[in-house]
Protein backbone atom coordinates (compact mmCIF):
# COMPACT_ATOMS: atom_id res chain seq x y z
CA UNK A 1 0.00 0.00 0.00
CA UNK A 2 2.80 2.42 0.90
CA UNK A 3 4.62 1.69 -2.36
CA UNK A 4 1.60 2.84 -4.38
CA UNK A 5 1.31 6.05 -2.37
CA UNK A 6 5.02 6.78 -2.76
CA UNK A 7 4.87 6.30 -6.52
CA UNK A 8 1.82 8.55 -6.74
CA UNK A 9 3.52 11.34 -4.79
CA UNK A 10 6.68 11.03 -6.88
CA UNK A 11 4.71 11.24 -10.12
CA UNK A 12 3.24 14.59 -9.08
CA UNK A 13 5.10 17.69 -10.16
CA UNK A 14 7.42 19.06 -7.48
CA UNK A 15 6.19 22.17 -5.71
CA UNK A 16 8.07 25.42 -6.09
CA UNK A 17 9.74 26.79 -2.98
CA UNK A 18 7.15 29.60 -2.91
CA UNK A 19 4.31 27.09 -2.70
CA UNK A 20 6.07 25.17 0.05
CA UNK A 21 6.74 28.35 2.03
CA UNK A 22 3.14 29.43 1.59
CA UNK A 23 1.93 26.07 2.89
CA UNK A 24 4.28 26.26 5.89
CA UNK A 25 3.20 29.82 6.71
CA UNK A 26 -0.50 28.99 6.47
CA UNK A 27 0.14 25.95 8.67
CA UNK A 28 1.92 28.09 11.26
CA UNK A 29 -0.93 30.61 11.14
CA UNK A 30 -3.45 27.87 11.80
CA UNK A 31 -1.32 26.58 14.68
CA UNK A 32 -1.20 30.06 16.23
CA UNK A 33 -4.98 30.40 15.93
CA UNK A 34 -5.44 26.96 17.52
CA UNK A 35 -3.05 27.91 20.31
CA UNK A 36 -4.94 31.16 20.99
CA UNK A 37 -8.26 29.31 21.02
CA UNK A 38 -6.79 26.77 23.42
CA UNK A 39 -5.56 29.51 25.77
CA UNK A 40 -8.97 31.21 25.64
CA UNK A 41 -10.71 27.90 26.34
CA UNK A 42 -8.38 27.20 29.28
CA UNK A 43 -9.06 30.70 30.61
CA UNK A 44 -12.82 30.15 30.39
CA UNK A 45 -12.60 26.78 32.13
CA UNK A 46 -10.57 28.24 35.03
CA UNK A 47 -13.11 31.05 35.44
CA UNK A 48 -15.91 28.48 35.43
CA UNK A 49 -14.11 26.47 38.13
CA UNK A 50 -13.75 29.57 40.31
CA UNK A 51 -17.50 30.17 40.17
CA UNK A 52 -18.13 26.59 41.23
Amino acid sequence: MEDIQTQASLSQQPESSDQVLCRIESCEGACQILHKNLQTFQGLSTVRNEFN
